[in-house]
């Protein structure tokens, strides 16, 4: 096992209830049936993501994964006299690109209005 493995104290992992698995893999079947009968079946859907920017990187749990023996990298510094932060959204829908736009540095149901008209101006 890696020395960075053991020294890291907290390990954010996802498990997933085999009823959520099940779902995921319907899904999964679902997509590939209507992609054999539309090839351009992928390409009408809207991939979207959000990320936040911040003096200390890139906040994105989802991608903040260390796979190495030893990485240069795994230390870092977590505090800083002068703080700033920047909320990105982007989507996708076949070959083009939606955004980016800058979120609200707080982002409420109220200022979202539910399907992004209050975001997006």
């Amino acid at each position: 096992m890696s020395s960075n493995f053991e020294r890291t104290i907290i390990h954010p992992l996802k498990t997933y209830y085999q009823v959520i698995f099940l779902a995921r893999m319907q899904f999964c079947e679902f997509i590939l049936r209507r992609n054999r009968q539309d090839a351009y079946f992928v390409n009408k859907i809207l991939f979207t993501d959000e990320a936040t920017f911040t003096r200390r990187g890139i906040f994105n749990r989802k991608n903040c994964h260390i796979w190495a023996d030893q990485n240069p990298n795994s230390d870092w510094v977590r505090h800083f006299q002068h703080k700033f932060k920047i909320n990105i959204w982007c989507g996708m829908i076949g070959d083009y690109l939606v955004g980016p736009f800058e979120l609200p540095a707080k982002l409420n149901g109220h200022e979202w209005g539910g399907n992004g008209r209050g975001v997006a101006k």
